[in-house]
């Protein structure tokens, strides 16, 4: 399913905001990488999907760090660490102007 989904959303090249929630999507992370670098997304959604601590770092290679102006990563599992292992690349991002964080923390 993941493959076709990422598949699918690899079709629109102008693609500008993309919400994915609520569908486990760590487990098939590296198609969600491929979907999610969009050469001008500007609101990437990814609430409600289990993301744990363990796969933040998988951010640093995800985000569309040029474009994103919206980021809501609410509802998942990664706590005050999982957040940790983000920030560092969060001077990359360029035209962020909204985020998002509500964590379910578990720590």
């Amino acid at each position: 399913m993941f493959e076709d989904l990422r598949d699918f959303i690899l079709k629109f090249d102008n693609l500008e905001r993309l919400y994915l929630i609520g569908i486990g999507l760590v487990d098939h992370l590296h198609d969600m990488i491929q979907a999610c670098k969009r050469p001008k997304l500007k609101k990437l959604a990814l609430p409600m999907n289990g993301i744990e601590k363990e796969y933040c770092e998988y951010f640093n290679y995800m985000f569309p760090f040029e474009t994103l102006e919206s980021l809501n990563l609410s509802s998942n599992w990664f706590g005050s660490e999982g957040i940790g292992r983000f920030m560092p690349v969060f001077k990359q991002f360029k035209n962020l102007k909204e985020l998002f964080d509500r964590t379910q923390f578990v720590e």
